[in-house]
């Protein structure tokens, strides 16, 4: 916030001599000699302890020197002396609550605004101290106080909306995050916070601004949309497409030009273009009309164009996995023959639609798709990117990655070709976090480190082992930007994928290379961090894997990890067991049949519910979640026992949904930072679907 407006100045002792002093030591800020510029201001104060500017600005050259402890010390002396010092009141109450010393940060905002209650980013500061302390009644008051004051006050206005997110209320919430995104549209944690809002909106709660929110969001590209999408497909279920799937269901369901255009939604076309749809209505509906598009050729109309085209980027997205009959496949055979010629048959409206069914790098190579790209329209473009042009750059990049370790064992292997085959995920959107320091990541994660922050070198060495295509490497190399990352990965394919990611997003620096975890040496390095997420439990013994890694470990140095819980995976121990019976192999046959037989079971069976997680709608995600050739599943005391072996201390758990923590905290109010694994243990006995992705927590190295 910016300081307020300074006390008069206060009676000068040698006003000529202090003024020289003080001159002085801003030149030496200014010129980088901080130690100097405090010797002057240490002679200034001394000179004249009645003069405020010399203790505010030896505060803040000690916060320049990453000092806060001095800097607060610096304020509190001056407080003793002028204890209506207003700037260095609020300052205080900063420095203390980033140290997560909230009590006092309380007090002293509450005594400046004592001094005066007309400023609203103090109102705001004390609403944030107070929404950590849970004091969400009151947190809510300073919010409201600070938009009074200051109507286009946005900041206030994100928090005030966060408030009501936090204990629940997305209906509350609702209005002030819409009033924060229109006030500062460019800020992507605003649009993202309201996004979160979006998911947990019930669709009665609807309006007719609910369409724009969606279309910010989604057009947002920080924001993972898997979440936001079953809000977008409630939506569009109930309020747009209504008509359509209940012909569907009475099998009655026309295609004609105008249903066609119907379903050219900007909705509906942003989340095709975006990631996997995760909607099996709206998904049998898309596979419908595909169907009827491909079978009768009157519809291959340049007005289908856009929603063929978006469907040919959600089925590679997909990786065409949606269901296929006889007859398409014998039509298929021709639009591949007629498509895949310099014939004058061709067109961007039958490219896009073979697109539908298999990726144009079938018919089409890097070059053809380049000269086709300058002369098409911009969505045959974007589907000839997507399908030719980057995947013979990542054929390249697969090519010339180094390979640090050797790949020996038998489960090593066959792990290795399955993501060979099937590379996990193909992501698509990433979201874009504020760079910061490792230190001060941990400290947000887990705020019960502020009062000890953990010291990490300027570029702290990070190992991302089991980095698949990348998403997580980049996530972190957006987050820590002065990191050095290696990225290992037994599949070539998905670190081809990662590659690519990358260098589109000007991170050449991440080092992709093909090794095993179980094989890594010293020479290799070590590491402050090492993340290890959703890697361990596909090995033959996850402790072997994890001990490993603990070698390569820093001291002081931390490690993310992600495993799964055998509690909130008993309905895939269900579906791997039908998977069996049945005889389905992992492949698309195998997929779509254990995809129809659940989307039979009745809602009371715990299988029925994978329809809901977003790995249903992806032939390699389906597999590594049903199909994957070697699982283990840990239980919190497990992890207990194999912490205390390795010498390393929990830190916390990482959870998307700040629900989880809220309820743990109301559960164990006597852990409020959530650090005893056997209270964990004893909710997940209550709650089994708080772990359902992954145990996902950071440890730190103990010794």
């Amino acid at each position: 916030m910016a300081p307020p407006s300074r006390p008069a100045k206060r009676p000068a002792a040698g006003g000529n001599e202090m003024a020289r002093l003080l001159n002085k030591a801003r030149e030496q800020q200014q010129q980088g000699q901080l130690n100097a510029a405090i010797k002057q201001l240490r002679k200034a104060i001394k000179m004249n302890p009645q003069d405020v500017r010399g203790y505010h600005l030896l505060a803040q050259i000690q916060q320049q020197q990453q000092r806060p402890q001095d800097s607060m010390q610096t304020y509190q002396a001056c407080l003793r002396i002028h204890a209506d010092d207003l700037e260095a009141r609020i300052n205080l109450g900063m420095l203390l609550k980033r140290s997560g010393q909230i009590d006092s940060a309380i007090k002293h905002y509450q005594k400046a605004l004592r001094l005066r209650d007309d400023i609203p980013e103090l109102h705001n500061n004390l609403g944030n101290a107070l929404l950590d302390q849970g004091e969400y009644e009151l947190a809510a008051g300073a919010y409201k106080r600070a938009v009074d004051l200051k109507p286009a006050f946005a900041g206030a206005w994100h928090n005030l909306g966060r408030c009501y997110l936090q204990q629940e209320q997305p209906e509350a919430a609702l209005e002030p995050l819409r009033q924060a995104h229109r006030l500062d549209s460019g800020n992507w944690q605003m649009t993202s916070d309201l996004a979160d809002c979006l998911i947990q909106l019930p669709l009665d709660q609807a309006d007719e601004s609910l369409e724009d929110d969606l279309l910010a969001c989604l057009a947002l590209q920080r924001i993972d949309g898997r979440a936001l999408m079953r809000t977008a497909c409630r939506y569009l279920r109930q309020q747009v497409f209504t008509n359509q799937l209940t012909a569907l269901q009475s099998r009655q369901l026309s295609v004609d030009d105008s249903v066609l255009e119907q379903l050219q939604h900007p909705v509906l076309l942003t989340l095709l273009k975006r990631e996997p749809l995760c909607d099996l209505p709206l998904e049998t509906v898309l596979t419908e009309v595909r169907r009827r598009t491909l079978l009768d050729p009157e519809l291959q109309t340049e007005t289908a164009l856009p929603l063929l085209g978006a469907m040919a980027e959600q089925c590679f997205l997909n990786e065409y996995l949606w269901e296929m009959t006889a007859a398409e496949d014998e039509a298929l055979t021709q639009l591949r023959a007629a498509q895949g010629t310099a014939s004058s048959s061709r067109s961007d409206t039958g490219l896009c639609l073979l697109a539908c069914y298999q990726p144009l790098s079938n018919v089409l190579d890097a070059q053809q798709a380049e000269s086709l790209t300058r002369q098409s329209t911009a969505t045959l473009a974007r589907v000839l990117q997507q399908q030719v042009i980057e995947p013979a750059e990542e054929a390249l990049y697969r090519q010339r990655l180094p390979q640090l370790t050797s790949i020996d064992s038998a489960t090593s292997q066959a792990v290795r070709e399955q993501y060979e085959d099937n590379p996990y995920p193909r992501w698509r959107i990433i979201d874009e976090p504020t760079p910061q320091t490792l230190s001060d990541y941990l400290c947000q994660l887990f705020p019960h480190l502020r009062r000890q922050p953990p010291r990490f070198p300027a570029s702290p060495a990070i190992l991302c082992a089991g980095c698949g295509t990348g998403l997580q490497a980049l996530r972190m190399a957006r987050r820590i930007e002065t990191a050095d990352i290696l990225a290992l990965d037994m599949s070539r394919t998905s670190l081809a994928y990662g590659r690519r990611q990358a260098r589109a997003r000007g991170h050449d620096e991440i080092r992709f290379a093909q090794g095993d975890i179980l094989q890594l040496d010293d020479k290799v390095g070590s590491f402050d961090c090492i993340e290890c997420y959703g890697v361990l439990h596909h090995m033959a013994d996850p402790e072997a894997g994890w001990r490993n890694l603990r070698r390569l470990l820093k001291p002081g140095g931390v490690m993310r990890i992600g495993l799964y819980s055998h509690a909130a995976r008993g309905p895939i121990r269900q579906v791997r067991q039908m998977i069996e019976d049945l005889g389905l192999q992992p492949d698309h046959e195998g997929i779509r049949a254990i995809r129809r037989h659940i989307a039979t079971l009745p809602a009371d069976n715990p299988v029925s519910g994978l329809i809901h997680s977003p790995d249903f709608y992806n032939v390699s995600e389906c597999r590594d979640l049903m199909f994957h050739v070697q699982e283990q599943q840990l239980d919190l005391n497990t992890i207990a026992v194999i912490l205390e072996r390795l010498e390393l201390a929990f830190l916390g758990f990482e959870f998307e949904d700040f629900r989880i923590l809220n309820r743990y905290r109301q559960e164990f109010p006597n852990d409020p930072d959530g650090l005893s694994l056997a209270n964990w243990a004893e909710y997940e006995q209550q709650f089994p679907d708080s772990f359902a992705a992954q145990y996902i927590f950071w440890v730190r190295d103990n010794q």
